[in-house]
This record gives structure tokens, sequence and C-alpha cells, in this order.
């Protein structure tokens, strides 16, 4: 299956990285890699995440540990739309 990477879910891990950064350089690049993995799981598996509730066009939220992937999914492309860390406001960044 197909990945595509929006503009915005391709510059929300480097935001998430500087700030994570900040507190700890090893723990961010790890945790860097981590998202990009489960990138390759989504494609594999694209009815992983859950359906995220309001949301049109069936989109899914996909919990990896302190950061939430938002994606779409039909038979051969996995849009990923946005990488939020859990500590953000969710409901914000994804009306931006």
């Amino acid at each position: 299956m197909k990945i595509v990477v929006s503009a915005r879910a391709y510059s929300d891990p480097q935001k998430i990285y500087l700030i994570d950064a900040a507190l700890d350089q090893a723990l961010s690049e790890k945790r860097s890699g981590e998202i990009h993995r489960h990138f390759m799981d989504i494609a594999r598996f694209p009815a992983i995440g859950r359906h995220w509730p309001g949301a049109e066009g069936g989109m899914r939220r996909l919990v990896i540990g302190q950061h939430l992937i938002f994606y779409r999914a039909d038979d051969e492309t996995v849009l990923i739309l946005r990488v939020l860390g859990e500590r953000m406001d969710v409901e914000a960044e994804l009306l931006r």
C-alpha cells in the first residue's frame, strides 16, 4: 500500500522533535524513528487505528506512546494527515 504524508504531518514530527530535544536528545531521536516505523505498520494494517469520532472521510487515530497519528486509508493509499503530541490541543490542531 502506498503511503502519502501530508505537508502538515511531515512538519509535525519536526516540531515535536525540537520540543522533546530540549528535554532529552536521545529520547527525541528514538521517538522520531518510532513514529516513522508506525507509518509502515499503518500501511500494512490500515484498520489498526480507531475511528476518530466526528471526523468526516473515515479519519483514524493511532496512539503511539505520547504521540497520535491521524490518517485516512482506502484500498490503495494511506494518507498520514497529522502527527501530534498528546500534550497538544488536538481538537484545535486538527482544525488548523
